[in-house]
């Protein structure tokens, strides 16, 4: 799918002529298949589908090369996540030159099992968030944004909060708001606006205040301007804005200043499914495919066709796109915006996998909802969520809908996003539940090392390769078929591809892991050997696939 970002506001350094008062398509990002965006007045991050991250800022372009979940761009910070748990960090109050990511991960002491699984930036701030649900933050702590008392910048992670569920702010905040496992929500920093909702404007707040007023329903989003701030929660299956601050710089999408979170009324027949906010204006996407924007205008950035503010929500046209708006995101800068189409990134071996859930013939259990069945794999549900844990599973999902059994087997099946809700109630029935890309690779590692449960063989020449059936099903499309036109009692076949032994075992490796040995040396003949087994065998990948990684490999070697 082609990427389309559209860009409206102050130009930052997005190589367009001057700034933009209504959406303009941005031609130089065609040739990338854009995943995420995240934009501040410090910069622009793009990830693509091919694991680069794109890092614009008004002097600079520059192109790395990491396999990135999460971006997230401040004022004058800006980071990035990887699927390996790492942070990358640019900034001054990072302890990082201005153009240039230092790792930010290592400056964390992390148990053997614990990842890094969320990062934010706001002014001037990076918080980072861990699989243990401890909050750190570094950087900026002049409201005590970092909840200590020091206010000195803090150039290394320093431990907030324990049992946290969610971080948010904006690029723009000085303040921030910590989701508690236990679903509390707590305030912290900035609050001479009111924009923490919690009915009064005492600064500085510290320690974390419990915001007792919050709305009821789950939290889909809470993102924090400079004197603002707005949540989206989940009421009777739809979205509703709630928003508290100032007035005075038409922030609020109301015509009055607000101390609690107070419905945005205007848009109460909307169903609100993502939101962004810039220094002092907000975005807001619906289901219902429109985008309306409010808040002050001097360089455009409400798209409305001039430089008008507005204290209302006004519809935004998108001229150019070829999919449902629902389908795009929102980004808003400190003073500019952006919507896109994100493409759907995820590994080829997760493809294949959740490819392989909708394959009902080769299922050997079946999962019971509230209103359906659906059949699922026993090998991937053991290896995903354990052996042990299957049976409470099963009863977890009787209480479901198929719609979200869907999401769930998805998520498992993987790694799909999954609702917070969804994701709390898995963690609670299996405690040691992987999350990351990481740790499912990781599993995977173990699967490929597992004998005793490989139930198929496959002759190369004189030599027997164990195997389990179900990943070569999953992943290649010829034995797929293979297995739908014989006798499933079969467990072994041969190999009729005219290979190498090397490259075979090699091939045989990368079906569990998408990833090659880097130890080994890899040959022109090896390389030429492994093209040819990935079209016999039918992987259905895209690139990088299996002949690009062995092809860098030997350039490497060559080195």
């Amino acid at each position: 799918m082609e990427s389309e970002v559209f860009f409206f506001g102050q130009n930052k350094g997005f190589q367009v002529k001057e700034n933009a008062m209504t959406p303009t398509k941005l031609t130089q990002f065609d040739e990338y298949g854009i995943t995420q965006i995240s934009s501040g007045d410090f910069g622009t991050l793009l990830t693509t589908t091919n694991n680069q991250v794109i890092w614009i800022s008004r002097s600079l372009k520059d192109t790395l090369n990491h396999s990135v979940i999460q971006v997230s761009v401040g004022f004058s910070v800006a980071a990035f996540l990887t699927e390996n748990g790492e942070v990358f960090g640019i900034g001054n109050h990072l302890g990082a030159e201005k153009n240039k990511f230092i790792p930010i991960s290592p400056m964390i002491s992390l148990d053997k099992n614990e990842t890094i699984t969320q990062i934010a930036c706001g002014v001037y701030q990076l918080y980072l968030l861990t699989s243990k649900g401890i909050a750190y933050g570094m950087g900026d702590n002049s409201c005590k944004q970092l909840a200590t008392e020091d206010v000195t910048k803090q150039t290394k992670p320093i431990k907030m909060m324990e049992n946290i569920e969610s971080i948010y702010t904006g690029n723009y905040s000085f303040s921030a708001f910590l989701l508690t496992k236990n679903d509390e929500l707590f305030a912290l920093g900035q609050n001479s606006s009111y924009q923490l909702g919690l009915g009064d404007d005492n600064n500085d707040i510290y320690p974390p205040q419990l915001v007792k007023t919050r709305p009821e329903g789950e939290i889909r989003q809470l993102v924090i301007g400079y004197e603002h701030s707005v949540m989206v929660v989940e009421q009777k299956g739809k979205g509703q804005a709630y928003v508290s601050g100032q007035h005075s710089y038409n922030g609020l999408g109301k015509s009055d200043s607000a101390k609690l979170f107070t419905h945005l009324s205007s848009l109460s027949n909307s169903d609100i499914i993502q939101i962004d906010v810039g220094c002092f204006h907000t975005l807001l996407l619906t289901a219902e495919n429109e985008i309306f924007a409010y808040g002050i205008n001097p360089y455009g950035q409400l798209g409305n066709g001039s430089f008008s503010s507005t204290d209302m929500p006004i519809k935004i046209e998108i001229p150019g796109i070829t999919q449902e708006l629902s389908k795009y995101r929102v980004v808003a800068g400190s003073f500019h915006s952006l919507v896109y189409l994100p493409v759907q990134k995820l590994t080829t071996i997760q493809e294949d996998f959740i490819e392989f859930l909708n394959n009902q013939e080769a299922c050997d259990l079946t999962l019971q909802a509230l209103d359906g069945s659906i059949g699922v794999h026993r090998l991937i549900l053991e290896l995903r969520i354990g052996k042990e844990n299957i049976q409470n599973f099963q009863y977890y999902i009787k209480s479901k809908n198929l719609a979200e059994t869907n999401s769930i087997l998805k998520f498992i099946y993987g790694c799909r996003f999954l609702q917070k809700k969804l994701m709390r109630e898995l963690t609670e029935i299996i405690p040691n539940l992987a999350i990351t890309k990481k740790q499912f690779s990781e599993q995977l590692t173990k699967l490929k090392n597992a004998n005793e449960s490989k139930d198929f063989v496959v002759k190369f020449e004189n030599n027997h390769f164990r195997i389990h059936k179900t990943i070569l099903w999953a992943r290649s499309l010829l034995f797929r078929g293979m297995f739908l036109n014989v006798n499933d009692s079969s467990n072994e076949v041969s190999n009729y591809c005219e290979i190498s032994l090397d490259a075979f075992k090699i091939f045989l490796d990368y079906l569990y892991t998408d990833e090659i040995d880097t130890q080994i040396k890899f040959t022109k003949q090896i390389v030429e050997d492994l093209a040819k087994a990935m079209d016999y065998f039918q992987l259905n990948e895209s690139e990088p696939n299996l002949a690009t990684k062995a092809l860098r490999k030997f350039e490497e070697n060559k080195k």
